[in-house]
């Protein structure tokens, strides 16, 4: 891996994981090693549980150009113009979840990269 990108859902949902699955589905129908459609690594949900759609090393469908070198994970949540913001519990987890993959991966801060640094 050569990058952490942070991707948002842009949905208000209280409970996005399956909903993700779904709509992933339905746009693009790549399913994962784990039996999953999302194209995302990995989910926080807004209760900060952490939740996983592809193994990692597998291909994702979450930033075209990128999708083999990067681990992706996402927020549920639309942080567009302040709409919402990420939970506490979320912040936490993602801590967390950064920590640890730095580690495992020998990466920086500065390999820690919002979607739209990449694509739009």
């Amino acid at each position: 891996m050569k990058r952490i990108v942070v991707h948002h859902s842009a949905s208000t949902l209280a409970v996005q994981f399956d909903s993700i699955n779904q709509w992933h589905k339905d746009k693009w129908n790549s399913i994962s090693e784990l039996g999953f459609y999302g194209g995302y690594n990995y989910l926080i949900e807004k209760d900060g549980t952490l939740k996983q759609y592809r193994i990692e090393g597998e291909e994702t469908i979450a930033q075209r150009g990128y999708n083999f070198d990067s681990l992706s994970v996402c927020l549920a949540g639309n942080f567009e113009r302040g709409i919402e913001t990420p939970t506490q519990a979320q912040i936490a987890s993602l801590k967390a979840f950064l920590s640890e993959k730095m580690a495992l991966y020998g990466l920086t801060p500065q390999d820690i990269v919002p979607h739209r640094y990449l694509s739009s």
